[in-house]
């Protein structure tokens, strides 16, 4: 991406993920904060922790969904009053239902083997706090969007699965949402989410990347450490 790239939430590539969105679709304001919303709570709250064999992946999607949306409005004065509630409820539903390793690989890419043992855990570690972060500001915007739902993709591999979904918003048109998920031990585990077809791991890997080549990994975590404690 831009060269002298600043991890930034308000700014950062997440953001530029949907800017990109909106380059593609020419999506209104409101329809491009309402795709950003529901990919980052769909993104972030899987709190069914059922076998694979007993649940597929479009239905855990659903039922996940369901559950999420009612626990953000139940709670809805407490978020609205401590943004910290928003960010303790994303944290608690993100980190068991996310194939959280996967993608901190797929981001840093080549630079994921040249780690240490100890940049892999401190990245992981930092990267995780950012998603509970930018996700958490998303929970605070929407509780509820249709969803439809189409049949899910695995080309030719029975462990890997994309659900694909249209969000149907109040004015312009659908958005496509793809989930891509991993079958694990505990269940399918997202690992990646596409709208219009711009994947959020690929995204985070060329801004990250970018920091890597100018400040080395070092100092990526750094800049992720400062702006997760702002």
């Amino acid at each position: 991406m831009l060269a002298g790239l600043q991890i930034d939430v308000s700014r950062s590539a997440a953001l530029g993920w949907c800017w990109r969105v909106e380059r593609h679709r020419r999506l209104s304001h409101r329809s491009r904060w309402a795709a950003w919303c529901w990919l980052a709570l769909a993104l972030s709250c899987f709190p069914f922790r059922l076998p694979a064999a007993e649940v597929d992946p479009i239905e855990v999607v659903k039922r996940t969904t369901e559950q999420i949306f009612s626990e953000v409005r139940s709670q809805r004065a407490a978020i609205d009053a401590d943004p910290a509630v928003a960010r303790s409820l994303v944290s608690r539903l993100l980190t068991p239902h996310t194939d959280l390793e996967l993608t901190a690989r797929w981001v840093l890419g080549k630079h994921w083997n040249r780690a240490t043992p100890e940049q892999r855990k401190r990245f992981t570690e930092e990267f995780h706090t950012l998603l509970v972060r930018t996700y958490a500001t998303a929970v605070t915007q929407y509780s509820e969007k249709e969803l439809k739902f189409f049949p899910v993709s695995s080309e030719g591999d029975p462990d890997d699965a994309t659900v694909r979904t249209q969000l149907i918003l109040d004015s312009g048109p659908p958005v496509d949402i793809s989930y891509r998920m991993r079958r694990t031990d505990d269940g399918w585990k997202v690992y990646d989410v596409t709208v219009e077809g711009v994947s959020l791991v690929t995204t985070y890997r060329v801004s990250f990347g970018e920091e890597v080549r100018n400040r080395g990994l070092d100092g990526l975590i750094e800049r992720l450490v400062e702006k997760n404690r702002t």
